[in-house]
């Protein structure tokens, strides 16, 4: 399936009176200073128990360490039953840009 994938990262407000060049001259204006990439390309969608255990075990171990230090959560920390209910609402998918 054909699909876009656009991420933003960070953004922000940009004042006339930041410009070096406000003193001199006044011919500077607000403005907004943003961060945006869009990629085309296909995506697939794969709802099996082992593809959506292994997307979330990755995500969670490489996002633990670096939040959460040596006091990191494991899936593992979480009731099977609990675990079962989570990896019914996940959607595992693969996109594979145009280049």
């Amino acid at each position: 399936m054909n699909a876009i994938a656009i991420f933003t990262a960070e953004n922000s407000y940009v004042s006339p009176n930041w410009y070096p060049t406000m003193e001199k001259q006044h011919c500077n204006v607000p403005t907004w200073n943003y961060q945006i990439v869009h990629f085309k390309g296909k995506i697939t969608f794969d709802s099996s128990k082992k593809e959506k255990l292994l997307v979330f075990g990755k995500l969670t171990k490489m996002y633990e360490k670096i939040y959460s230090g040596k006091k990191e959560w494991k899936m593992s920390d979480a009731p099977k039953d609990f675990m079962e209910q989570i990896l019914h609402n996940i959607v595992a998918f693969n996109f594979m840009w145009n280049v």
